[in-house]
């Protein structure tokens, strides 16, 4: 649907802040009697776990966590984090427990650790509209910091856990931390989520890990969440330390969502499509003729014309999904496919 008047904030490094201001387990994750006794005790004790239930129906769930379709059911690996986030939204999570373990111990990493991480992100702010090369960079390995502690994403069984993150000779993490530190982002998200659908369910437009779509007036909460933001920075020893704050992204006078990053906006004027995996700016010569009205109307409900150089188009179910760089002006031939907006 095509939506108007709809703004955006972003998380500044919102992985990677996590491992700066969050006290992580460092201690030994031990077994414990997988019944819901034992998951009480954790969760009243504030003890870091990790928890794989069994659920028959899958969780709703617009922060988004990992999980496994069997025959019998769906597998979900979560951490303390997860299980705060769902009771902040309401959701029940109804399920048999399979495998709980859980750590007693917590502590911020180590400084020097978290002291680089710190000088990362400031070298990437600086350099941010300055120096293009600089800047991605930095925000390469920001980003290579929190991936090498799990080299793939969310675990969906525990034994994927250890097969997979634990024997992985290219990380050089412990994946728990990286596991936290997504886990935990995913719940500040979700209290912005909960600040929109509190004032009003139609607010809420759409989220994605780390950046979120609103309609009406709620500036005012992230400009206070970014306080408490850097007064938590500061408490673990980082003043005046601005990752992980939340940043604006603009008012969009047009918005329209295909999938989980995957939008187009127009902002002042001018459009902007961004499809995860790909360049921001294969889609631009295709446009660079049309109107902003023109634009949104082919990406809504029409038929679009895409040059086939550009095959790394992704189309499933008719969705447009993911858009490369590779089109050159010049190239004449043409494929039609069908753009259907959710």
């Amino acid at each position: 649907v095509l939506l108007n008047e709809v703004t955006g904030w972003d998380m500044s490094s919102a992985y990677p802040e996590q491992f700066i201001n969050q006290k992580m387990p460092i201690g030994k994750f031990m077994p414990m009697p997988a019944d819901n006794k034992s998951l009480k005790m954790a969760i009243d004790n504030d003890w870091s776990f990790l928890v794989e239930i069994k659920t028959k129906d899958k969780l709703i769930d617009m922060a988004r966590n990992a999980c496994e379709e069997k025959d019998d059911g769906y597998y979900y690996v979560m951490t303390d984090w997860d299980i705060k986030r769902y009771k902040l939204l309401g959701v029940k999570v109804k399920g048999t427990i399979i495998n709980l373990r859980v750590c007693k111990e917590k502590d911020y990493l180590d400084y020097e650790f978290r002291k680089r991480i710190v000088e990362y992100y400031e070298d990437k702010q600086n350099n941010k509209g300055v120096n293009n090369e600089m800047y991605f960079e930095k925000k390469t390995t920001l980003d290579a910091i929190w991936g090498k502690g799990l080299q793939e994403f969310n675990p969906e069984s525990e034994e994927q856990l250890r097969r997979r993150y634990y024997r992985n000779h290219n990380r050089y993490l412990l994946p728990q931390w990286s596991l936290w530190g997504a886990a935990a982002t995913r719940y500040e998200m979700a209290k912005a989520i909960k600040e929109l659908i509190d004032n009003d369910e139609d607010d809420f437009v759409a989220c994605d890990t780390d950046g979120i779509k609103f309609r009406g007036e709620h500036n005012e909460y992230f400009e206070k969440r970014n306080k408490e933001i850097m007064a938590k920075n500061a408490a673990a020893g980082f003043p005046n330390c601005e990752i992980g704050t939340w940043k604006f992204e603009g008012r969009f006078e047009n918005f329209i969502q295909f999938g989980y990053k995957q939008y187009a906006f127009s902002l002042n004027g001018e459009l902007t499509c961004k499809f995860a995996g790909c360049s921001k700016n294969a889609w631009k010569d295709y446009f660079k003729d049309k109107s902003i009205e023109e634009c949104f109307e082919l990406l809504s409900f029409k038929d679009i014309m895409i040059p086939a150089a550009i095959k790394r188009y992704n189309w499933v179910n008719g969705n447009l999904l993911v858009v490369n760089s590779g089109y050159k002006p010049g190239d004449e031939e043409i494929e039609t496919h069908q753009v259907k907006a959710v």
